[in-house]
């Protein structure tokens, strides 16, 4: 490994270059405490090659990460490049000026990686021509910012993946395959009992459609879904089809919970960051969800909280 190709990582590769089989990696905690886990090595190498043989990477190219190495998509990133002999620019996190830091004398960026907030502020970048290929992942994106990406000036590919992966293990092309992830070669897909997705013998708690073919459309988080009347509503699914009616009549975040109810068991509410017209919000959702989905109650939140990757702390009340 030549060393001097890699710019910022020089804690990571100490670990990496030290004898222990394995790395110390954190999970996102969207949805409680984050666990430290443990994975080996050679799993990430071989996560690694796998990337570096879709996008085509190796010792002509040229990665660029502006996301910490303290979470896995960092890392993996080094380990990118640590495999394919390739030169790596670790930037500051940053949401805005992504590409700030990096020297005029890299020309072109091969592959990088960005959490959903960052894909704007890239694109108002004067370097956003100079990228070839972004893979977005950390958190769902939103209609608008999957319509920024699919008119982007470069190939955009959504992630699918966890820390327990070693990053993605399918990836989706914004603006070609719909909602459709693919999975990276060799990558086994299954469903259990509950409809959630299996990973190369891993059970997962993300509710997904599954093709034949092994390619899945991700539906949300079992662990989310609200029963209402004895009728499950997955709420991440249910924001996808109000998105663009709410961005028509508010700019406010919003997520869809459940709160108790002595008719219902549980019924659906909208919390949103702040006040919106109710009116207008409750007619989108009449006419765009299934009945059994609308919510019953608009609760302000302008608390909302989120991981350092973007993804979001639901409450249920």
């Amino acid at each position: 490994m030549d060393r001097t190709l890699i710019h910022g990582a020089g804690a990571f590769l100490d670990l990496w270059d030290d004898e222990s089989p394995v790395i110390e990696a954190h999970t996102s905690g969207s949805t409680g405490v984050p666990k430290v886990i443990w994975l080996p090595k050679e799993h990430m190498r071989r996560s690694a090659q796998a990337t570096n043989s879709f996008f085509g990477i190796d010792s002509r190219s040229t990665l660029v990460c502006p996301l910490s190495v303290d979470y896995i998509a960092g890392k993996m990133m080094v380990v990118r490049a640590i495999e394919a002999g390739a030169e790596l620019w670790m930037l500051t996190p940053h949401r805005e000026s992504i590409l700030s830091e990096l020297p005029d004398s890299v020309e072109t960026i091969d592959l990088l990686p960005i959490v959903p907030a960052q894909l704007e502020p890239l694109l108002r970048s004067d370097r956003a021509a100079r990228v070839k290929n972004v893979i977005i992942g950390g958190s769902p994106m939103t209609d608008s910012q999957e319509a920024m990406a699919a008119d982007a000036p470069f190939s955009a590919f959504a992630t699918y993946g966890m820390t327990e992966t070693c990053s993605h293990v399918a990836l989706r092309r914004i603006g070609h395959d719909g909602q459709w992830f693919t999975p990276m070669p060799g990558v086994r897909t299954a469903l259990d009992g509950r409809g959630c997705l299996i990973v190369d013998g891993m059970v997962t708690n993300d509710i997904v459609e599954l093709r034949g073919d092994g390619r899945f459309r991700w539906l949300g988080r079992a662990d989310n879904v609200i029963i209402t009347g004895g009728l499950k509503v997955a709420p991440e699914e249910m924001e996808r089809l109000i998105s663009g009616g709410m961005a028509v009549v508010s700019d406010a975040r919003f997520y869809l919970t459940s709160r108790s109810s002595e008719l219902w068991g549980e019924e659906v509410v909208m919390v949103v960051d702040r006040e919106v017209d109710r009116s207008a919000v409750d007619s989108i959702c009449r006419r765009l969800l299934p009945r059994h989905a609308v919510p019953k109650d608009v609760i302000v939140d302008p608390g909302m909280e989120f991981t350092a990757s973007g993804k979001l702390r639901r409450r249920r009340f």
